[in-house]
């Protein structure tokens, strides 16, 4: 099953699910990663990971007519412990 993407500038759907949907006047967006959307490798380190998945959370979201910027926004981030304690 393949679903189309609705924003290039975010890396493709790697499984059955939209990068976005809108229900009842409200728009929901997919979790992110940080990946380069060109390469599909993530980006390096922590910071650069995060900093591209809200990147990507922008543009779906734009590309939706849903800019986060008038809305109310909740992100969970789920990190290896591992790359906490490198700092």
């Amino acid at each position: 099953l393949h679903v189309q993407s609705i924003s290039s500038w975010a890396p493709a759907c790697i499984g059955p699910y939209g990068q976005a949907v809108s229900v009842g006047g409200l728009t929901y967006v997919a979790g992110q990663i940080g990946m380069e959307p060109s390469t599909l490798e993530l980006a390096a380190g922590i910071e650069a990971q995060s900093l591209r998945a809200a990147q990507h959370a922008v543009s779906v979201s734009l590309i939706a007519g849903a800019p986060l910027d008038a809305r109310a926004i909740s992100v969970t981030v789920y990190s290896n412990v591992k790359d906490i304690e490198e700092k």
